[in-house]
């Protein structure tokens, strides 16, 4: 067993009244063990986790995931190829040890729950949709009819909750006309009543589902709307919006570790796919051959499911270097480039950026961390550009120690959020996004994406810096920071799309978590949303808050990590909140609690609306 891949497979896996109860509360007491598991864990997984680093969760986190999370990254998840050397019941005896329960001991909700009583009308776009992962095609994370007034936000309750499947909150929702849409780590596909939370259909797809959906109305009298996902298996699917079935399946890569985390971005007839995998990070196991996987956009004819094209961010494929590790496993090269984010499409230009992560190995080749634009049609590289920090890029890196700062493209500089496009007060377009290193570049599509701004706002690191991405207005970039061991973790600011200046930075508030002081923080790696006059935040302590969008000061503040009632007729609880961004529809925000990888986890999607009517 692959120690640090089984460590990646392991971490992927009420009312405004209700009591805080700490997460954990639901976790029996350790009296349930297994020896088997536990020397399983000791052969194969404590090197990792008893020193955790980078993605790998420490123990504790692994004790809040149920027995049926932990089976499932095994069996079924994007790891299930590092699972091969263990049999079923070492997998469950794993299981035990690590969850202190029996799988099957945990109560998931009923797809069929909560099925809606009146039959569903058609579906028509509506007037403030959220469609997908950044809210239009350009990811923005700006709602302009969001339907909540500034003045209103402090009276934000919660209107229900939905319990997702598996444990976990996992994708990011989506809302379209009368319906919301959301993904889990199970692999099921949830269409639900956005203003009350029932469910319409579920559908399950054959991996974990951690995109949002985007949804597409075709023209003339053809099929109905549809909606685009993908799976942890590198498959794409789209289903019928209406009622849940399947209209086809293609797998956009067929590396074994292949998966789909960023959201597919549907614009009139094509889908923009992008591909991630989890090489990453096998450079630590010593017995893979690293690597060969490189990140690609996918365009697939969204009516038939067909790839019209495939441009890999690394030209060239993989070769054998000539030389193995100390281990003697033979090295490959060059790899990296995954796209963790949704692509971002211009019409008027006719181009579809993407953002890159890292090389895997020094065999560094391509496109890594940058910033590429494509031609939407045939996938052809118009320009690309690796940003990087003025003055030397590695000089914080190598005095905070990071162990990859040597590498041609570390995971320091990687790209993990979206390029957003945006129109300026003064008539100009700008590509705005932010890098791990701390920093937030401005890039002119005009000229093949010229630097015409950088500011810095956090320290920055492989898992620091801007992790899911800003919001923007026409105006202003609202930028949260994923830092957590600075010396100022967290903290959102204010950006002037015209120059970069900062209007205002408003520091993280001392956390205060319902789990008690234990991996306690006020970092806020997710993704910010912006209506008018108000930027929304979420933080690892399972806060999410408002402040206004003209001084950063604090407008609501809510504790997501307790226990809820769920409209699904099961008992749920939030955690941490990460990852992308709480979406805001028809005077309603909708909020995921608990997504965290490598933190409290949470299952619940929470709705909130004023004064919750």
């Amino acid at each position: 067993m692959r120690r640090v891949l089984l460590a990646a497979a392991l971490a992927v896996v009420g009312f405004s009244t209700a009591r805080a109860v700490p997460p954990n509360d639901d976790i029996p007491s350790a009296q349930m063990d297994s020896q088997r598991g536990a020397l399983l864990f000791a052969q194969h997984c404590a090197m990792c986790h008893e020193h955790p680093s980078g993605n790998i969760p420490p123990v504790f986190v692994l004790n809040y995931k149920s027995p049926e999370q932990i089976v499932g990254a095994l069996t079924n998840g994007p790891m299930r190829p590092q699972a091969q050397g263990l049999s079923a019941d070492d997998i469950r005896q794993l299981a035990i040890h690590l969850a202190h329960r029996e799988p099957g001991s945990s109560r998931d909700p009923d797809p069929a729950a909560n099925l809606c009583k009146q039959a569903a009308g058609p579906l028509a776009p509506g007037q403030s949709d959220w469609n997908g992962v950044g809210g239009d095609i350009a990811n923005t994370r700006y709602q302009p009819k969001s339907g909540i007034a500034a003045a209103d936000v402090p009276r934000l309750k919660v209107k229900w909750v939905f319990a997702y499947p598996g444990g976990a909150a996992y994708g990011a929702p989506v809302v379209v006309g009368d319906r919301l849409f959301a993904g889990s780590a199970t692999g099921q596909v949830f269409a639900l009543d956005a203003a009350s939370g029932c469910t319409r259909w579920s559908w399950k797809a054959d991996g974990a589902v951690r995109t949002a959906v985007s949804v597409a109305f075709p023209p003339g009298s053809g099929p109905g709307p549809a909606v685009y996902f993908g799976d942890e298996k590198g498959a794409v699917y789209a289903v019928d919006a209406v009622t849940g079935k399947k209209l086809w399946k293609t797998q956009a890569d067929d590396h074994p570790l292949a998966r789909i985390t960023g959201s597919p971005t549907v614009y009139e007839d094509t889908l923009y796919v992008p591909v991630s995998a989890m090489d990453e990070g096998t450079e630590w196991d010593r017995g893979y051959p690293c690597c060969i996987f490189r990140g690609s956009i996918v365009a697939i004819d969204a009516a038939t499911g067909q790839i019209r094209w495939k441009t890999y961010m690394i030209p060239r494929p993989a070769v054998a270097l000539g030389r193995t590790n100390e281990a003697g496993t033979p090295l490959f090269g060059p790899a990296g480039a995954a796209i963790w984010s949704a692509p971002t499409i211009d019409p008027a230009r006719g181009l579809v950026y993407a953002a890159t992560g890292n090389a895997y190995n020094e065999a560094e080749e391509g496109d890594t961390n940058a910033v590429v634009a494509l031609d939407m049609a045939t996938g052809q590289r118009r320009w690309a550009i690796q940003p990087r920090p003025d003055g030397d890029p590695y000089t914080l890196c190598r005095q905070l120690a990071r162990a990859d700062c040597a590498k041609p493209a570390p995971e320091y500089l990687e790209f993990g959020d979206a390029p957003a496009l945006r129109r300026r007060a003064d008539g100009t377009d700008v590509l705005v996004l932010g890098q791990k290193s701390g920093v937030v570049y401005a890039l002119d599509p005009d000229h093949g994406g010229k630097v015409l701004w950088q500011t810095r706002i956090g320290q920055g690191g492989p898992l620091g810096g801007v992790m899911y991405g800003p919001a923007l207005d026409g105006r202003t970039a609202y930028v949260s920071v994923a830092d957590r061991d600075a010396a100022q973790p967290g903290g959102l600011t204010a950006l002037d799309l015209k120059n970069g200046g900062r209007l205002w930075h408003m520091a993280a508030a001392k956390p205060v978590c319902s789990w008690g002081s234990d991996d306690c923080s006020g970092a806020q790696p997710g993704a910010t949303t912006a209506i008018a006059g108000v930027a929304f935040s979420g933080s690892l302590d399972g806060h999410i808050r408002a402040v206004s969008a003209t001084d950063g000061k604090l407008l609501w503040d809510f504790d997501t990590a307790r226990r809820f009632e769920a409209v699904n007729g099961v008992p749920a609880h939030g955690g941490a909140v990460n990852g992308y961004p709480q979406i805001v529809s028809g005077g309603i925000l909708y909020v995921n609690s608990g997504g965290s990888l490598l933190t409290h986890p949470g299952n619940v999607l929470i709705a909130f609306s004023i004064d919750g009517k």
